[in-house]
């Protein structure tokens, strides 16, 4: 039996309300920072952690200049952002924190600025 050809969606990416059209890629990791407890009689069980969210999208860099840039948002100006991405028919919504930043580039790729954020629970709307 043959598959049937299908099309598959891509992420649109928003930080505080303003859309990164040069985004690359982007990952969505969420855990529940789950407490693992084993007792010396071998029982194991877990506790509640605290949720957490963790994006890391990288963006490629136009030459007139970065269309987002991190660094606004971490060192002694520290601030609450809200990553935003639709995604098939869906919207997902993380308040939280640029973490980190890398820039790199390579003689045979386009340049690309990647950033971490960081957050609590995340929902899918």
């Amino acid at each position: 039996m043959a598959l049937e050809p299908a099309i598959d969606d891509k992420a649109i990416v928003y930080i505080n309300g303003n859309l990164l059209s040069t985004a690359i890629s982007i990952n969505i990791q969420e855990t529940q920072n789950l407490n693992v407890i084993n007792s010396l009689a071998g029982r194991m069980s877990v506790s509640p952690g605290a949720p957490a969210t963790t994006v890391s999208c990288s963006l490629g860099v136009p030459a007139a200049d970065f269309e987002f840039e991190p660094s606004k948002f971490m060192y002694k100006k520290l601030q609450i952002v809200q990553i935003i991405a639709y995604v098939s028919g869906r919207t997902f919504r993380c308040k939280g924190f640029i973490n980190s930043r890398n820039f790199s580039s390579e003689s045979a790729s386009a340049a690309q600025l990647s950033f971490e954020f960081i957050g609590g629970e995340a929902t899918w709307e």
